[in-house]
């Protein structure tokens, strides 16, 4: 019988979708674009234990709080004295680029920060996390990656006093 004249129980076809959709990418953590028209090198909202795979560092957690439009979960950082608490290398490219990064913070305590920067070279930008509101913290000007140089995200917060901060949907852009 030919496979066009295959009829399917409910059962079946639900099954089948449901595998479907078990495989699509995961948006909460990406690295690179998906396809070549995609400029995002970098995406997390910081919903499953696996995003947080991709961090290096010591303190940083889930948390039960995201942001306004977040998922059900955002990113603790809080740490003592060794720093960064949490960092991250980017995919470094074999082109020149600007890159740009976007993300939600709120203050728990005693201040923070997220640095983004571009290893050897002088671009970068530092944010200090010191609301208790949920603010959306952005690049003023894209930061220049020579071809071949590697963007990192550090973030720290704490330190000898207590201090601990929030983020939530974080993404690092190509902008050009």
């Amino acid at each position: 019988m030919p496979l066009g004249n295959l009829q399917m129980s409910p059962t079946i076809r639900i099954s089948a979708l449901l595998l479907l959709v078990a495989t699509l990418p995961s948006c909460d953590s990406v690295f690179g674009p998906s396809n070549k028209d995609s400029s995002v090198v970098f995406r997390s909202s910081f919903e499953t234990e696996e995003s947080f795979e991709v961090w290096n560092g010591y303190a940083i957690t889930q948390y039960d709080e995201p942001c306004p439009s977040g998922g059900m979960h955002s990113a603790q950082v809080s740490g003592g004295c060794i720093i960064p608490h949490a960092y991250i290398y980017l995919p470094a490219s074999n082109r020149d680029r600007y890159l740009s990064i976007s993300f939600w913070a709120r203050l728990l305590g005693n201040g923070g920060s997220v640095d983004f920067s571009i290893i050897d070279t002088a671009s970068s930008q530092s944010f200090a996390i010191n609301d208790t509101t949920w603010t959306l913290f952005q690049t003023n000007e894209a930061l220049f990656c020579p071809a071949n140089h590697i963007p990192r995200i550090q973030m720290l917060s704490g330190g000898i006093v207590y201090g601990a901060m929030l983020v939530d949907l974080m993404v690092v852009e190509k902008v050009r």
